[in-house]
């Protein structure tokens, strides 16, 4: 079963957030990196 993340253990990435919102429409690939269970499936 995988662990439950907290959600005060959490990091607020305000400017990477609302820089992908601005890119959500537009038809240009966007590709989304890092470690493995980092939370990029949750964006």
């Amino acid at each position: 079963m995988p662990q439950q993340q907290n959600i005060s253990n959490l990091i607020e990435r305000k400017q990477y957030m609302q820089m992908l919102r601005n890119l959500k429409d537009q038809h240009i690939i966007k590709v989304i990196t890092g470690v493995r269970r980092c939370g990029k499936s949750t964006l």
